[in-house]
């Protein structure tokens, strides 16, 4: 199933997604996961399901930039100042 998803993704989008080279289009996600269960390829998509989860990922690359790297943003650093005004607009609307 994990295999496939590159070849389907490909296709839907017109360009090749299954190669980490120089020149291609590559997003990348490294995550710290410790698991207390042993990782084999018989239980990988159920850590995927249940057990890898947002608070794993140490480094985030899109298009071969780091977004986030070493669990650190570098996206703008009123990124969050301004989000959460707009939820506390948000929420008063509701």
């Amino acid at each position: 199933m994990l295999a496939n998803n590159q070849r389907l993704a490909s296709q839907a989008f017109g360009f090749d997604l299954g190669t980490l080279d120089a020149q291609t289009n590559a997003d990348l996600i490294v995550l710290d996961y410790k698991s207390i269960t042993r990782l084999t390829p018989e239980n990988l998509a159920w850590h995927l399901a249940f057990g890898m989860n947002s608070a794993s990922v140490e480094s985030v690359m899109v298009n071969g930039k780091f977004v986030i790297r070493d669990r650190r943003s570098s996206l703008d650093d009123n990124l969050n100042d301004n989000t959460r005004k707009a939820s506390e607009k948000l929420w008063a609307k509701l």
